[in-house]
């Protein structure tokens, strides 16, 4: 059996054919303009499967890639020359193959946030203000075959500030 996304080709050992490998997906998706410039988009995603990774025959990892619980909102306010977003993105816990390597690495459940301001100064100028990861989320990677080996990435608040030039 295979298995086939955009980018991946993945084949599935012989004794897991036989079970009924099946993804189920579901998806919510919400947007709502409201009044004075307030507005909503959201969606949430949920994937479960029984597919599961050929190696740690003790504990196998999900398949590579599928995260569980997967959502995102963003609420906005847009008037008078005035924009502000603020937005969230979460996930579960999924596995990844980072690299050439056949070692498989979880990555933990994460929340990131952002905040987007601006100010029209002039029909053709726009001043922007921006934070990336507003809480400072923190990346936790732990390996397949040794759960106490753990990467940690923090990469900060990043701060962004520039003008828009309309032609």
């Amino acid at each position: 059996m295979s298995i086939r996304s955009k980018s991946r080709h993945r084949s599935l050992p012989q004794d897991r054919q036989e079970s009924a490998n099946a993804t189920e997906p579901a998806e919510l998706v919400y947007q709502q303009l409201f009044a004075g410039g307030f507005g909503i988009a959201s969606n949430y995603s949920y994937t479960s499967s029984d597919i599961k990774e050929n190696i740690l025959v003790g504990n196998p990892f999900p398949i590579e890639g599928l995260m569980k619980h997967n959502g995102g909102v963003t609420v906005w306010y847009e008037q008078n020359g005035y924009e502000a977003r603020l937005n969230a993105n979460a996930h579960s816990k999924f596995v990844r193959n980072p690299g050439w390597s056949p070692n498989l690495l979880e990555n933990g459940a994460e929340t990131w946030v952002g905040l987007a301001l601006a100010k029209q100064l002039t029909p053709q100028i726009q001043l922007r203000f921006g934070v990336d990861n507003l809480t400072n989320q923190k990346v936790v990677y732990t390996e397949a075959n040794n759960p106490y080996r753990q990467e940690v990435t923090e990469s900060g608040r990043r701060f962004n500030l520039g003008l828009s030039f309309k032609l």
